[in-house]
């Protein structure tokens, strides 16, 4: 009785021969990815095309454990790279610190404001004093977490 085979799948690689009649099968991984172009900055980001039809673009920046605010730091970085770069600046200059359902907390850089904004619907809300601390405490909290972002600010 034989037992009948049946293809599972295939995998790519590449087979080697060596002099004394051995092979060595290398798969292609699916890790790092192949690139086509890559540029590499001094300031530590990398900005590269995928291989294929359907090539990617992937952007990698190097990040210091001492950095507070990873977002504004990301964006001073591609900032530098890519200065002719649309939006760039929109987003650098704006951050939005809380965003809920009845407050929004927003870091205008270019001004050097918060702009807080809080919204308490008065017919519906029958705990008025206890709604609006709840809503201080939220910007307590967030000034205390975003501190060293916003020390220019507050000072």
């Amino acid at each position: 009785m034989t037992k009948e085979r049946k293809i599972t799948g295939n995998i790519k690689g590449i087979v080697s021969k060596y002099s004394d009649n051995s092979f060595e099968f290398r798969p292609f991984g699916k890790g790092e990815p192949v690139y086509e172009e890559k540029q590499e900055f001094k300031n530590g980001v990398t900005i590269a095309k995928t291989r294929g039809n359907t090539g990617k673009r992937v952007v990698r920046i190097q990040l210091e454990p001492t950095d507070v605010d990873l977002f504004d730091t990301c964006v001073k970085k591609l900032g530098e790279v890519l200065p002719e770069a649309p939006g760039i600046e929109l987003l650098r200059s704006k951050a939005m610190l809380l965003l809920g359902p009845d407050i929004q907390m927003v870091h205008d850089r270019k001004a050097g404001k918060v702009v807080v904004r809080m919204e308490v619907d008065v017919d519906t809300c029958d705990r008025m004093q206890k709604r609006f601390f709840n809503l201080f405490n939220q910007i307590n909290l967030c000034l205390a977490i975003n501190k060293a972002t916003l020390t220019p600010v507050l000072n």
